[in-house]
């Protein structure tokens, strides 16, 4: 009896030392595992996800025993108490708590907001809430700011007109005036103005002068006029006080000035300043006026009629037939810097 008892405590014995053998090694298999775990995440700079029921274990067990935050490795000990303390707010908190902001905007007035807005691009905030209190409906101005706002960010409202839109529209009509500096062999400086057509590129007026006052270009915008009598004129010009301060009304142009510091708003203008200057100017010392007038002019006739732009897919300003018969021959321009070929006739 006595044996068999003894037998029976051997066996519970071995048991129990073998089931707490097993819960050692399966802590420290866990306490490896989490060791990788958390090694991987932080070698690609990730954070663990926590859900709520995940904070309710900890919190809950945080309470139960002391020394759970010394085993605790993928949280702070802080984070652990901070989670304890707003399970608590929370089963005390029977406070309402009402939806915060107004009344959400309806679909169809939002839909009425986008309409007006593309249909009339210059329309505003102001013009959009006056136009929905004719069909009964009152909306604050902050409110159609932002479901604009919204729109936009999702690309539905179209683009107001803009400089480019604007060009394109007024292309036919729209001309560029502007002034460009020569300095002569002995330090004078001479002024050329110029009014440039944007649809052809052409080149279809310029004059030099010491000068460049307001009655000069007064004088330069008359004749230009003398061969565009009934016809739409936009002409697009900088700020200096000779070209801003004309009667452009009185002379039947509608002037555009730019924006100031903003010569890409005048770029047709400022792009033949920079073609005249690396294909001719900066190849001769200029001596005198008289000397300046000579090389622009042949220049500027080689520019209009025989030279081709890339801006225009490789036309001419005053056009060209391509020649397919006859020999091929060059003229020389400014001596021989530039030539223009074409065939020459049987």
């Amino acid at each position: 009896m006595l044996l068999l008892i003894f037998e029976l405590f051997k066996l519970i014995f071995s048991l129990m030392t073998s089931s707490f053998k097993n819960l050692l090694v399966e802590n420290e298999v866990l306490k490896k595992e989490n060791e990788i775990l958390k090694r991987s995440m932080d070698l690609k700079g990730l954070k663990p996800h926590f859900t709520n029921q995940d904070r309710l274990f900890f919190a809950l067990f945080s309470r139960l025993s002391s020394k759970i935050n010394q085993f605790i490795s993928l949280v702070k000990p802080e984070t652990v108490m901070k989670w304890f303390h707003q399970l608590i707010l929370k089963r005390w908190n029977y406070s309402y708590k009402r939806k915060p902001g107004r009344k959400p905007v309806s679909a169809e007035i939002r839909n009425l907001i986008l309409r007006f807005k593309n249909e009339s691009v210059m329309m505003g905030a102001g013009k959009i809430q006056g136009e929905l209190l004719k069909l009964g409906f009152k909306v604050s101005l902050s409110t159609i700011r932002r479901v604009i706002q919204t729109f936009r960010k999702q690309g539905e409202v179209k683009r107001s007109l803009t400089w480019s839109k604007f060009i394109k529209a007024q292309i036919k009509s729209l001309f560029a005036a502007d002034f460009f500096t020569v300095d002569t062999f002995l330090g004078k400086r001479i002024y050329v103005f110029f009014i440039i057509a944007l649809e052809s590129r052409k080149v279809v007026q310029f004059c030099i002068t010491d000068v460049p006052n307001h009655r000069f270009v007064r004088n330069q915008l008359i004749g230009f006029m003398d061969e565009r009598e009934d016809e739409k004129t936009f002409l697009i010009h900088d700020n200096s006080g000779e070209l801003r301060w004309q009667n452009y009304e009185g002379l039947g142009i509608k002037d555009v000035p730019i924006t100031p510091m903003s010569p890409n708003m005048n770029a047709f203008a400022e792009r033949f300043i920079g073609s005249v200057r690396r294909e001719c100017l900066n190849y001769f010392i200029i001596f005198n006026r008289k000397h300046l007038d000579y090389l622009l002019r042949e220049y500027i006739d080689y520019y209009n009629s025989c030279r081709p732009h890339q801006g225009i897919e490789q036309k001419i300003p005053d056009g060209y037939k391509p020649q397919i018969k006859g020999r091929v021959v060059s003229s020389p321009v400014l001596s021989g810097l530039w030539n223009h070929y074409y065939r020459e006739a049987a």
